[in-house]
């Protein structure tokens, strides 16, 4: 954090996740699925800068970043970034403004929770300008109103041991869990996105995880903490997974692609429509991501867990 003209400034990077394991297991009274996921942040981050401004003055986001990265974001109240931060003022009391810079890296609808993050983000950064002396427990009660993924990342960008958790019910409950840092992976962002809520909507009773099913999520948490990938690749899985490619047929393509490649395991990320695969070495993901990109599955990146 550093004093500007206007009034203190923090900038922060808000990281990626990867669900390396999803089980979907049931459809709960509010009509919300219950999930079980292990979470995990990686090696892509957005970027954003927030700069406190005097009383009475508005909420101004400014998005930069690739045309392909920032083609459709808002910059309004629609933004998850600018709920954030009314959030936060209406519940501290809070009678001033701010400037925040948003340079996205994150792709949009991928399954790789890109606003969830920037709006933790947001949160932590506007504590810090604003100069509110509050708890992660209750930065992290604020985020819960705005997304299930955002307690998480306000916990994995204020603590680095928060980078992986395991999460339940709709996936606001968090439990961080150890890892072993700098296991390799490639991402696969296709062109199409995928609406989270249209992939939920799709999801059927079929593609629940079985009662009498051992915990698989625990299975690879367990796995990740001694980065014993053989074991990880054993448990992956993403109930959310049939769904999507109902709604989007082309990700067998993908699929099939990372067949290609020689990857431990491979899945969706969340609702989609991001792919990844778990490698052994940096260099195999590298050759990997290599063929991967001449095989035009859309933007893909070789990067690390942790």
């Amino acid at each position: 954090m550093r004093p500007s003209p206007h009034g203190l400034t923090c900038r922060l990077d808000a990281p990626a996740k990867l669900n390396l394991c999803l089980e979907v297991l049931g459809r709960g009274s509010d009509g919300f699925h219950q999930l079980r996921t292990l979470m995990a942040t990686i090696g892509l981050r957005d970027t954003l800068e927030i700069t406190a401004t005097g009383q009475g003055e508005p909420i101004r986001l400014e998005v930069l970043g690739h045309p392909r990265h920032t083609a459709g974001v808002p910059t309004d109240g629609r933004n998850l970034v600018v709920r954030a931060l009314e959030l936060l003022r209406d519940e501290a009391g809070v009678d001033r403004g701010a400037d925040v810079r948003l340079v996205k890296r994150i792709p949009n609808q991928a399954g790789l929770g890109g606003g969830s993050s920037d709006a933790a983000a947001a949160l932590l950064a506007a504590a810090r300008v604003w100069e509110l002396d509050w708890s992660q427990e209750r930065k992290i009660e604020i985020g819960s109103r705005l997304g299930s993924d955002v307690p998480f990342f306000v916990g994995a960008i204020g603590d680095r041991s928060w980078r992986a958790a395991l999460a339940t019910g709709r996936g606001e409950r968090i439990q961080p869990t150890p890892f072993s840092a700098g296991m390799p992976v490639v991402v696969v962002k296709p062109d199409v996105g995928l609406a989270t809520a249209a992939v939920y909507q799709a999801c059927q009773p079929a593609d629940y995880a079985p009662a009498d099913d051992p915990d698989r999520t625990q299975s690879v948490a367990a796995a990740l903490a001694v980065g014993d990938w053989r074991r990880m690749a054993a448990w992956m899985t993403n109930g959310l997974q049939h769904a999507a490619v109902r709604l989007a047929p082309w990700l067998d393509r993908v699929r099939s692609a990372f067949d290609r490649c020689g990857c431990a395991a491979h899945q969706l990320s969340g609702s989609g429509s991001a792919y990844f695969g778990l490698f052994p070495t940096m260099g195999q993901a590298r050759r990997a991501a290599e063929r991967l990109r001449a095989l035009c599955v859309g933007q893909t990146l070789a990067t690390t867990i942790g």
